[in-house]
């Protein structure tokens, strides 16, 4: 840990989530077309429902162990992508 608050990581990472997700949108719209609303509007909810859920747990969790429990995360998404585009 390089000492960052997980409540400023949680923070951080939620203020890029929302610039690349604003240009996805904008990229995934123009490449696709507005016919695919329904995913965008899903994304949307998805995002106003666990950015509180985030900085809720950012709150309350002891920060060795959330910080513990998101690079296990990271691990083992990463693991399946890397699994996934191998086989």
């Amino acid at each position: 840990m390089r000492g960052e608050t997980p409540k400023e990581t949680v923070g951080t990472v939620n203020t890029a989530e929302f610039f690349v997700t604003f240009f996805s949108t904008g990229v995934f719209l123009f490449f696709v077309g507005v016919d695919s609303w329904k995913i965008i509007v899903a994304l949307i909810v998805g995002g106003v429902i666990a950015a509180p859920f985030g900085a809720l747990m950012a709150k309350k969790m002891n920060p060795r162990i959330l910080m513990l429990i998101v690079g296990i995360v990271i691990i083992i998404t990463s693991s399946y992508t890397i699994y996934k585009s191998i086989s």
